[in-house]
């Protein structure tokens, strides 16, 4: 019986090995943090954006703004439950 015990520097060069796949894995990794530092905006750390409830930061916008999506329903919107009955239900009026 014999046992092949492959190097590193075979595995590492096989296309479409773990290692390959873990190396670009790594790399995207890497590369969307980079990335998400940079385009980072302003802290807003709590339910409108301070302790004083301003709603206010120091980033700016500039114009032209543009929408990025709009939801567009499926259905029209109907009422949760009917209208309130006009007699009394176990002696409560709704």
């Amino acid at each position: 019986m014999t046992t092949q015990i492959a190097s590193p520097a075979t595995i590492c060069s096989m296309p479409g090995s773990v290692a390959a796949n873990t190396g670009w894995a790594a790399f995207t990794l890497w590369f969307g943090l980079i990335l998400d530092a940079s385009v980072m905006g302003a802290d807003w750390p709590t339910y409108r954006h301070d302790v004083a409830r301003s709603g206010i930061t120091a980033e700016s916008v500039s114009p032209p703004l543009a929408p990025a999506w709009v939801f567009r329903a499926r259905h029209a919107p109907q009422p949760a439950w009917g209208d309130p009955k006009p007699v009394p239900v176990e002696q409560i009026w709704e």
